[in-house]
């Protein structure tokens, strides 16, 4: 044993010899972040927000103290620090100083950060660069949140601002709705056929639930815009969704972009009573859709689920009978 300490005392680790890929592998899994959740799919935020915001800070304070440790360590952690920038609210915009010139200078800065793969914006200030010029241009970014349909004066001035956005992440994967600033119902009809398929590359799409009563509408606009969409996951509560979905026109049936193989839905209270199982039961029938598998509900309503067998059995026979099989879990694919 005395042999071994000795041994042990004597021996250097040759800490300059580890490649360098093998030290961001340490600073990820010391950071609790898996490289290959990241690489393979980079998931669109699972709600709420808030407490993944708690998880990015906490991620970012633990890469700061490594970053400090020497000069290797600082250029290795560097890239990684910035690979997720979390904008909460228009309170932190505050704190960039005067938010119009700070921001400019903030999204020159997206040119400068290979690694960015999530940018969430959750003010409902977004950058003029966003919208007025096309050399801004950030090919790593995938998943993004921000308030697409921030501000309708019209129709025309969204459009514009959706083309820029697409331009600037051409290759965005992954699109968070979150509070739309106006009843968009004139928008789609008239103003959906000037920039038809202009965000190609996006295959998931999560809805907040500020567009209750809206999803007749909303999903149009996605099938429009969203072409390649495969997932659709919304946010809501069972009172919304069993409301008509087109209140003006009565029950009128849901149709599901063609595009589609799974909906999901996140119930902000996960409990309910068989009733309202029922009723649920009833929306999901009037749901279509030509590729659609797959009906995804949050993990917490499929164990309420298993508790009342009447409903269990209700909602896997509704299920049936539209071809379609449950699946539980997190709201992104």
């Amino acid at each position: 044993m005395e042999e071994a300490k000795s041994s042990f005392k004597k021996s250097k680790a040759d800490l300059a010899a580890i490649p360098e890929e093998l030290w961001l592998e340490i600073f990820q899994f010391t950071c609790g972040i898996s490289r290959s959740v990241i690489e393979d799919t980079p998931k669109l935020l699972s709600f709420p927000v808030p407490s993944h915001q708690k998880t990015l800070h906490k991620r970012k304070a633990s890469l700061l103290r490594l970053m400090r440790v020497c000069k290797l360590w600082h250029r290795i952690a560097l890239p990684f620090l910035y690979e997720h920038i979390v904008i909460s609210s228009d309170l932190r915009m505050v704190s960039f100083g005067h938010e119009s010139i700070e921001m400019e200078i903030f999204t020159s800065l997206l040119l400068l950060l290979p690694n960015l793969r999530i940018l969430i914006i959750e003010s409902n200030y977004l950058p003029p660069s966003l919208y007025q010029t096309q050399a801004l241009t950030n090919t790593t970014i995938q998943t993004a949140t921000f308030p697409m349909f921030e501000s309708f004066g019209s129709h025309r001035r969204f459009l514009g601002n959706a083309t820029n956005v697409a331009v600037t992440l051409p290759n965005l994967r992954q699109v968070h709705f979150t509070e739309p600033q106006h009843d968009f119902h004139d928008f789609v009809n008239n103003g959906l056929n000037a920039q038809i398929g202009i965000f190609r590359s996006v295959t998931s799409v999560l809805i907040s639930p500020n567009f209750k009563n809206t999803y007749t509408y909303l999903f149009r606009i996605i099938a429009a815009f969203f072409p390649s969409v495969q997932y659709i996951g919304i946010q809501c509560d069972f009172a919304d969704l069993n409301r008509p979905f087109d209140p003006a026109h009565g029950n009128t049936p849901l149709y599901v972009p063609p595009t589609v193989h799974t909906l999901g839905f996140w119930f902000c209270k996960p409990q309910a009573k068989n009733a309202t199982y029922r009723a649920l039961c009833h929306t999901l029938s009037q749901i279509h859709g030509d590729a659609l598998k797959v009906i995804r509900f949050g993990e917490r309503t499929v164990v309420d689920l298993r508790g009342r067998p009447f409903a269990s059995a209700l909602v896997n026979e509704t299920l049936q009978a539209k071809g379609w099989r449950m699946e539980g879990g997190d709201m992104y694919v």
